[in-house]
């Protein structure tokens, strides 16, 4: 019998005390601080190269540990970008084969990179407007607010502890909902994300689902990701059958504060008619 994976986060208590008042705004510059995050208010790009354990295996094959980590990721609060760095001397049709597979790496990291910014390079309170609706209660605040996406209206509610360390975030537009359950720890007095749970639903029914795992290096007094294990299940076909799979993607040679510029692509001109 196939069954959806679930892994049950218990709340756990934290040393960490911070005073939550009766204010949005205040509460969340509050707990802020006690955020482990690679942005801070000096850093102002990254850089680090980006492989998987599917890539690995491939090209370990037709080059040496030089070829393994084939993408430069490139983090600007403009945008981001990825740069094909290295790829060993082969012919057209392996070439072509190994330029497909650095393509499934980016798109493995795409489909990752959003709660990645979330909840490892940023707070995750980010985010949030100052004017959303916020209920405390007497352990727990939930803010709720809305969004516009392709003329249509997203509904976000999180929910925190009253210390201020998010446990839960839900996205609902119309009978589509994703859940997400987030767990961390707390590492030297602050907040470090060990990975996250998400679920996408229709209706009452689960989908997808994706778990996610975190391995980091500390430098300094910052935490950087060296390793994401990642379990996903999905629904396919007609008779729906639950197709797993993993992988895992690894990160080095991380480089801040870079002279680096990301423009937008400007588009072809056209002949006119």
């Amino acid at each position: 019998m196939q069954r959806w994976f679930m892994i049950f986060l218990a709340i756990l208590g934290s040393g960490i005390s911070v005073y939550a008042q009766e204010d949005l705004k205040s509460f969340k510059t509050n707990a802020d601080s006690f955020y482990y995050k690679i942005i801070t208010p000096e850093v102002k790009n990254f850089t680090c190269m980006i492989t998987s354990d599917r890539y690995i295996d491939f090209i370990r094959q037709y080059g040496d540990s030089t070829h393994y980590y084939p993408i430069k990721f490139v983090w600007t609060p403009m945008g981001t970008a990825y740069v094909l760095e290295s790829v060993p001397q082969l012919s057209d049709s392996l070439r072509r084969e190994t330029l497909t597979r650095a393509q499934v790496l980016k798109n493995l990291f795409d489909k990752i990179f959003l709660d990645v910014q979330r909840y490892v390079i940023m707070s995750p309170l980010a985010g949030i407007p100052d004017d959303a609706a916020a209920k405390f209660s007497a352990d727990t605040v939930g803010v709720s607010y809305t969004f516009d996406e392709n003329n249509e209206v997203v509904k976000v509610k999180h929910s925190l502890t009253r210390a201020g360390q998010i446990f839960r975030t839900v996205w609902t537009l119309g009978e589509q909902k994703i859940l997400n359950r987030i767990m961390y720890d707390e590492v030297a007095g602050k907040w470090l994300c060990f990975g996250w749970q998400k679920q996408g639903y229709a209706g009452d029914k689960v989908l997808s689902g994706l778990a996610i795992g975190i391995e980091y290096q500390k430098r300094e007094e910052r935490f950087l990701p060296l390793r994401f294990d990642i379990v996903a299940q999905q629904r396919e076909g007609e008779s729906e059958q639950i197709v797993s799979g993993s992988y895992v993607i690894f990160l080095k040679d991380f480089s801040f504060n870079e002279n680096i510029e990301i423009r937008p692509v400007e588009p072809e001109a056209q002949p006119e008619p």
